[in-house]
């Protein structure tokens, strides 16, 4: 039989040379010459296979780079290499798919770490993410394989990477699905079947059903293990209160059971965080602030008053300088005699040492004392003060010099008195601190700040103060109506009495008590909705789902068409050959939603039996297989669609 001979005419109006067709022929001819009348097959290419599976198809044009390296023309053995592997193909084209898909596993194996490896997808909710992530990895996968595998220049290259692209982000995700539904329908009935019939521990219908809760949380064990030593409970989870309202409603000591821990833990959960708050914002373990305040206030006071006696014990010279400096002050401000006189009558049973007449003429009657001058000067410094309450203040300020001049010689001749006076303008800040900071939620967050930042500047005393202020509304408030919503707006960030505890509360301790402030809330809520809502058809079907390891969401995403979810629910439906729930086992279950210890939750939520345990793996390495299978057949599928579309 004579040899393959090529059409030159029509080969060389395509672009080939004379080379090029003579080199075509010989290669050709090497794989179809006769033996014994009948055609000899192709030399295999494994290897070349293998490493087109392990490269996106670029091996062919890396082997053509390194021949080209040693003298060999590129192009030429580009195509040579490409027709052997055509070949090779058409003449095994199982082994060469076969060889060519093993050899891209550890590639797809790869890729599927940015799928979420293999962990399983608990819930429905779950699903779409997972299945957008394989099939842009996909994408992908089929991209990198159609670009690969398009032969000529930049134009076929980018359709053949469309065409892989799409190929891949469609195969990729409807193997997956493929791949899960066949593990769900076939791998776990069996699995469930062989647990139930050895007796395994884990096939116990109490802690079947709290793992059929646990995936509706949303949560792995460890997740929710974590959630319970931070102070929550499975029963408070928001994705799982239907269920809880379902044993709620179903009476029994499982219901009590719920009901109670429903009931106290809102209470305990808020006293605890006020009592948190009330011992970081000075208010120690004192329930009534305000009390403790005005007991604070009393010691300042007092702590004050012998300050002052003892300056005055102490005296000090009164100088010329210092009584020309009241005749000067008096001279300017006549008005002030009057509150200097009421102040001298309060504190010494008696008038004032001067006069001073209509013409503004002082006239000193007897020797003043120390204290007599710096009763002099409150009572100064008393009219300056009402006259910028009275809309005086320019005269105010015009007086202000003076005064502070008496106070300055004053200071000089008797420091106690100097010591006692800054001691009663600190109480004084405090005090108002403590008063602003009782208004302080009915004042913009921005507003408190700035106070906030301006007591920072003055005292450690003025701060305390005011956060106690702060705290005596709060305590206020939750023994009002808003207590139930109260500890909703602290944890938020943008109610203002969030707002306002970020501002205040010591920085290094306020995501503490932020996490306190959300169990509290969280706790508030499911309360509300297990124990006081309505919605008696979602009860009615978490109900009738007890002990069945169907979830509403499941049912939801059946009616809406879900395949993958059919296919799941119907396998649950087959392997499904327990009863309902005793009242008894009702009960285990509810102790297991509303329980705070670590350890009960944890074994109910881990079945570390034998048994259990190759079920997980082997739900793990089905998983994995599901997640790289996508990336297995993109190549083949790619290249198959590339190589129809190009016939």
């Amino acid at each position: 039989m004579a040899g393959i001979k090529i059409d030159r005419e029509k080969a060389k109006a395509a672009g080939y040379t004379d080379a090029d067709i003579d080199q075509f022929e010989s290669t050709a001819n090497q794989f179809s010459p006769t033996v014994m009348g009948q055609q000899q097959e192709p030399e295999t290419q494994k290897l070349r296979s293998a490493l087109q599976g392990t490269t996106f198809k670029f091996a062919d044009e890396a082997e053509a780079y390194l021949r080209s390296v040693g003298g060999e023309n590129y192009d030429t053995a580009l195509k040579d290499i490409r027709l052997k592997i055509k070949n090779y193909e058409k003449s095994r084209p199982v082994e060469s798919g076969l060889i060519e898909a093993g050899a891209s596993i550890p590639i797809s194996v790869a890729m599927s770490y940015l799928t979420g490896g293999g962990s399983t997808a608990a819930t429905s909710q779950s699903l779409f993410p997972t299945l957008a992530k394989v099939a842009g990895v996909g994408a992908v996968q089929g991209a990198a394989t159609g670009v690969g595998g398009a032969e000529g220049g930049g134009y076929e290259r980018l359709v053949g990477g469309t065409i892989g692209a799409a190929t891949g982000g469609v195969v990729a995700p409807a193997t997956y699905l493929g791949m899960k539904g066949l593990g769900n329908v076939v791998l776990d009935p069996i699995i469930d079947f062989t647990r139930r019939k050895l007796g395994d521990r884990g096939a116990k219908i109490v802690e079947t059903e709290v793992q059929r809760i646990q995936q509706q949380t949303g949560l792995e064990p460890d997740e929710i293990v974590t959630k319970i030593a931070n102070g929550e409970i499975m029963a408070e989870n928001p994705n799982i209160l239907g269920i809880v309202r379902a044993y709620a409603s179903g009476g029994g000591d499982a219901s009590r059971t719920i009901r109670e821990a429903l009931t106290r833990r809102p209470t305990d959960l808020r006293n605890k965080t006020v009592g948190e708050i009330s011992k970081e914002l000075n208010a120690g373990n004192q329930p009534n602030v305000l009390k403790k305040f005005s007991e604070s206030e009393v010691q300042r006071t007092k702590a004050r008053n012998a300050l002052y006696t003892k300056a005055y014990d102490e005296g000090g010279v009164i100088t010329e300088e210092m009584l020309n400096a009241l005749t000067d002050a008096m001279q300017r401000s006549p008005a002030s005699y009057e509150a200097i006189a009421k102040l001298s009558q309060a504190q010494l049973k008696k008038k004032p040492f001067f006069t001073i007449d209509e013409a503004g003429e002082v006239t000193f009657i007897r020797p003043p004392t120390i204290r007599d001058m710096e009763i002099a000067r409150r009572g100064l410094k008393s009219d300056i003060n009402k006259k910028y309450q009275n809309s005086e203040g320019e005269v105010a300020s015009e007086l202000q010099p003076y005064e502070a001049k008496l106070r300055e010689l004053i200071d000089t001749s008797a420091p106690a008195i100097g010591k006692a006076r800054s001691q009663a303008a600190s109480d004084n800040v405090t005090s108002r601190a403590f008063n602003d900071g009782k208004l302080a939620f009915g004042k913009s967050p921005d507003q408190v700040q700035i106070e906030f930042e301006k007591l920072v500047s003055s005292s450690p005393e003025s701060v305390s103060a005011y956060r106690a202020g702060i705290m005596a509304q709060l305590r206020n408030k939750m023994s009002m109506g808003g207590r139930t919503s109260m500890m909703a707006n602290l944890e938020s960030v943008e109610a203002k009495e969030g707002q306002i505890l970020r501002i205040i509360y010591p920085q290094d301790k306020v995501d503490d008590i932020l996490k306190l402030a959300r169990v509290a809330a969280q706790s508030q809520k499911a309360s509300g909705k297990v124990l006081e809502g309505s919605d008696t058809a979602k009860t009615l079907l978490e109900s009738k789902n007890i002990g069945m390891n169907i979830s509403p969401q499941e049912v939801a995403s059946v009616f809406s068409g879900d395949a993958f979810t059919l296919m799941r629910v119907a396998s649950k439906i087959v392997q499904k050959n327990a009863p309902n729930l005793s009242p008894e086992q009702r009960q285990q279950v509810a102790r297991v939603l509303v329980s705070e210890d670590l350890k009960l939750v944890s074994n109910a939520l881990r079945d570390q039996s034998g048994m259990a345990i190759l079920q997980q793996k082997l739900q793990s390495i089905g998983n994995r297989f599901a997640r790289t299978s996508g990336g297995l057949l993109t190549a083949p599928a790619t290249t198959g669609l590339q190589n129809f579309l190009t016939q």
